[in-house]
């Protein structure tokens, strides 16, 4: 249950529309002092009811907005385009060093996205949250297993 000054509060910023949902989420929770048991704010669970709040006080939620440089699906034909196909017919000793290359340039992101969508049965996914991307690379260049 909100507290009425809360209530006030929202009803203005929809009204307005100027926050974005994650900073109405964000104030909703300080306004209220709504915290996990590690005393963080519960941003998530308040980002979920604000459709449902919104709808009750008759506002409307400001557009969904993404991040920059986020990921975007990519189709598998377009992802199969965009990776050259490395085929090497040996045993692994006969690679030599074979290492785990950390994506750490949205070139080499994109890249061993465009692998996943290309070549993995489940396709590219994406996962929520922040997460590591690795590439295999031998000789130089990035192995596709299959």
């Amino acid at each position: 249950m909100l507290q009425p000054s809360t209530v006030e509060w929202l009803r203005g910023a929809l009204r307005q529309g100027t926050q974005s949902r994650a900073e109405l989420s964000r104030e909703l929770c300080r306004r209220d002092n709504w915290r996990n048991r590690k005393g963080r704010l519960c941003t998530a669970s308040a980002r979920k009811h604000l459709p449902r709040l919104a709808e009750e006080l008759g506002g409307a939620l400001p557009p969904v907005r993404r991040r920059a440089g986020g990921c975007r699906r990519r189709s598998p034909r377009q992802a199969r385009r965009a990776v050259a196909p490395v085929e090497l017919q040996c045993s692994l000793a006969a690679l030599g060093k074979v290492e785990l290359q950390l994506a750490d340039t949205a070139e080499l992101r994109r890249r061993y996205g465009d692998l996943l969508a290309a070549e993995h049965p489940l396709g590219r996914g994406l996962a929520p949250g922040c997460r590591l991307v690795y590439g295999i690379r031998a000789r130089g260049q990035v192995l596709n297993f299959k």
